[in-house]
């Protein structure tokens, strides 16, 4: 009996001890995605107390929330402003490109597709080659008679395709093709030799003070 009854205190002492040093962690999580600024976390305090550790940890007040809202805030207005501007940008790119594909490929077909016997590198043949559907001779200053003369309307509307005529320029006169037209009234010419001999340019003409042949009859 006396050897049981020492076992038991035994067994009794052993949990005891068993107790005692049992180590038990108490952990407080943060918010997620949030992390607290120096001067508004304190250091956390760790104690030890019977044998358990307890963690303690202070969070940040209210006020910290509120500014990590507005500095997202904020980060979304600058991203959606960037993404608005790069789209824009990526619209302007892609109408310019548009347009110098068309005006390409329509002085490519007129090139090849017409009959050009104006004298090389004037404007009377580069205007030729670009519209191609010219049936009449004769200098820049002449041709909005000669067009009128077979049927052409010529007046003072400009429309991609025509052919803009400014009889003052030389004494031959001088003729381009109108290539676009803007919601301003101004419009878009092709020219040659009105820098030089066989030199090819562009040119935008706020408005109308020569003369514009039409495709049309």
């Amino acid at each position: 009996m006396a050897n049981a009854a020492v076992g038991q205190n035994e067994n009794v002492t052993e949990q005891r001890t068993a107790s005692v040093h049992k180590t038990e962690f108490f952990t407080l999580e943060k918010p997620v995605g949030l992390q607290p600024d120096i001067d508004n976390e304190e250091t956390p305090i760790s104690t030890i107390m019977g044998g358990n550790i307890i963690i303690a940890q202070t969070l940040p007040d209210a006020h910290y929330y509120d500014r990590i809202k507005r500095e997202e805030e904020v980060r979304k207005e600058k991203r959606k402003v960037a993404e608005m501007a790069a789209k824009r940008a990526t619209e302007a790119r892609e109408a310019a490109d548009s347009s110098r594909t068309a005006v390409s490929t329509s002085r490519a077909v007129n090139t090849t597709n017409s009959i050009n016997s104006f004298a090389r590198g004037h404007c009377t043949w580069h205007t030729q080659n670009i519209v191609g559907w010219v049936s009449w001779r004769g200098d820049a200053k002449e041709w909005p008679a000669a067009a009128r003369a077979q049927g052409y309307r010529v007046d003072k509307v400009p429309v991609s395709g025509s052919i803009y005529v400014e009889p003052w320029l030389s004494k031959w006169g001088h003729v381009a093709a109108i290539i676009d037209v803007y919601a301003d009234g101004s419009f878009l010419i092709s020219e040659m030799n009105y820098e030089g001999l066989y030199v090819r340019s562009t040119r935008v003409v706020s408005q109308v003070e020569g003369e514009v042949i039409h495709a049309i009859k």
